[in-house]
């Protein structure tokens, strides 16, 4: 049981390219698409954590490029987030696809778009309920080992919805 497609952002894969759990997205999402602009910023340095695990989960078609070349259109839009924050937001738009986004300007301008958007942290939780992991709690270690920043309250609330001891 998958949502069919979701778009991704750099920040959520590199948080899954670092503990290894890219194939939690392909399993949840169906196919998960990155525009050209978050593969490139994924893979700018590939010594970086998670980055080899980005390339292989490419090569491994776990994750989709999209080079949209209609993205210079929204000027505007590249000029307030990130170049890779605009391009999945529009391709998200474009394809009335969900959006995997942490970063918070990138998910307010989403938002007010009418976008569904999903982050790190609802992967996990959404992970848990669909029984693909067991536990959110060591997941979230591992990423904050990785040097993943997760807020001590974001990390709170995150375990008292999947029902975990904090």
């Amino acid at each position: 049981m998958t949502d069919q497609i979701i778009i991704a952002d750099a920040g959520p894969l590199i948080a899954f390219g670092r503990i290894k759990r890219l194939v939690l997205l392909k399993k949840l999402f169906g196919k998960v698409i990155a525009p050209s602009a978050v593969i490139n910023e994924c893979l700018s340095d590939i010594t970086r954590p998670g980055g080899k695990e980005i390339l292989d989960a490419i090569h491994k078609q776990l994750i989709t490029p999209n080079d949209n070349s209609e993205i210079n259109h929204h000027q505007s839009l590249i000029d307030i987030l990130g170049l890779g924050e605009a391009h999945a937001i529009i391709l998200a738009t474009q394809l009335n696809a969900r959006l995997l986004m942490d970063d918070k300007l990138g998910r307010q301008t989403a938002e007010k778009m009418n976008l569904r958007i999903i982050g790190t942290a609802g992967v996990l939780i959404l992970a848990k309920k669909k029984n693909l992991i067991l536990k959110i709690a060591p997941l979230i270690k591992e990423l904050k080992n990785a040097g993943y920043y997760l807020s001590n309250e974001l990390i709170k609330k995150i375990l008292i919805i999947a029902g975990e001891k904090i």
